[in-house]
């Protein structure tokens, strides 16, 4: 059991380390980093609101401690970084229903098998969450990624959450995202 966990868990840790990630050049140099959120019309107002309140209170936040860089917002013609988000997918009712169905479904399928008297179990679920493809960019002054715009899906849970709960969640999912994200570039701003 602990053989398969090791081999699982390192599986995971070279997936993680094989996805590309924004990373500045050796030679970019700037004490004040330009970033613009970009959000496309395709994301519910209610959603940009709280995607545009999250970010403002990151920057506010940021800034507000200790680190190699400050960061300002920006328009579009002087972003270093611009964060785009192209669309928001909320959960729906249906994918509500089909979630607490299927996962009804996947937990009690162990207690059959082991009912059954069978020698293994099996589960399942599905937890449906909320979903935004988005793209991270860096101007080419200072982009040292392989890939430029990073597209990536941000999620965030969705499941058993009214539409109000759904739009929190990802507010402050996008926060820990911002968080993450600027930490590495931080990271890769230091090292020369």
């Amino acid at each position: 059991m602990r053989k398969r966990v090791f081999v699982a868990t390192l599986c995971l840790v070279a997936l993680v380390s094989c996805s590309p990630q924004l990373v500045l050049n050796k030679s970019a140099q700037f004490s004040v980093l330009n970033v613009q959120l970009q959000i496309s019309d395709e994301v519910p107002q209610a959603v940009a609101s709280t995607l545009q309140t999250h970010f403002n209170d990151f920057v506010d936040e940021f800034n507000g401690g200790q680190h190699k860089f400050k960061i300002a917002v920006a328009e579009s013609d002087s972003a270093a970084l611009t964060i785009r988000f192209l669309a928001t997918r909320l959960v729906t009712q249906n994918q509500q229903a089909a979630g607490v169905l299927v996962s009804a479904l996947g937990f009690a399928l162990p207690l059959l098998m082991i009912g059954s008297g069978a020698d293994f179990f099996l589960t399942f679920w599905y937890f449906p969450t909320v979903q935004s493809p988005i793209e991270l960019y860096l101007s080419p002054e200072i982009n040292d990624s392989a890939t430029n715009p990073l597209p990536q899906i941000f999620s965030s849970p969705g499941f058993l959450r009214s539409e109000e709960r759904q739009i929190q969640k990802h507010g402050v999912h996008f926060q820990r995202f911002l968080k993450y994200t600027f930490n590495v570039l931080e990271n890769s701003y230091g090292r020369r």
